[in-house]
């Protein structure tokens, strides 16, 4: 090894041949790889990319490195992990169009500030079916035409559903007019909407008038 070692740093090649003298080579070039890789996870961390975190945590377990020596390769590994469920939560959440789904994906995904394309497209979702829940809900204590008619396109351009829109599904075309309005005006009344009590009672005359 003296032999080997003083060829390296004579820098000649009378040994370069020499077994131990190739083992040092192939060993100072894995270090150094070993060495860019733990620094590209660091990097891939702090970015929260997928593709690079999967890339080079395959790299460094063909090289095995140490995780003592590297806490940042467990540390990377679990990053990767975390993305890969919130992925899955987010995609699950935003196919089922569900409200605690997209409430809960959302929450996961900013518990460590993972902030894709996707998650925003999610939150968007999930603001729009908060407010559209509240919609539904408060139509069906109002049951306004225009609101609940409005709440029921917005929720079936979304493919959203929920007890409060089904029952305004219900009202609306699978109750006879004369029932939707008598609930109508109980509603008015319910209220304390005078205006809207008159109107509606004229409407139930004009369907008792009609028949």
């Amino acid at each position: 090894w003296n032999h080997a070692e003083q060829a390296v740093l004579s820098g000649t090649d009378e040994y370069s041949d020499h077994p131990e003298l190739v083992a040092a080579r192939l060993e100072v070039a894995r270090q150094s790889a070993v060495e860019e890789i733990a620094e590209r996870l660091e990097k891939a961390i702090y970015a929260l990319d997928q593709d690079q975190l999967s890339y080079n945590l395959q790299q460094a377990h063909q090289l095995q490195m140490s995780f003592e020596l590297y806490p940042v390769v467990p540390v990377a590994q679990q990053y990767l992990e975390r993305i890969v469920e919130c992925r899955n939560i987010v995609r699950n959440a935003l196919q089922m169009m569900d409200q605690t789904e997209l409430l809960y994906a959302v929450e996961y995904a900013d518990s460590f500030n993972y902030n894709t394309e996707e998650v925003k497209f999610c939150r968007q979702m999930r603001d729009t079916v908060v407010q559209l829940e509240v919609d539904a809900t408060y139509g069906c204590e109002v049951m306004v035409d225009s609101l609940l008619h409005d709440v029921v396109a917005r929720a079936d351009a979304i493919r959203y559903t929920s007890p409060a829109v089904e029952q305004i599904k219900t009202w609306l075309f699978e109750t006879s007019e004369e029932k939707f309005v008598q609930l109508q005006l109980k509603a008015a009344v319910k209220a304390s909407d005078p205006a809207r009590v008159v109107n509606v009672t004229i409407r139930l005359k004009d369907i008792f008038l009609g028949k």
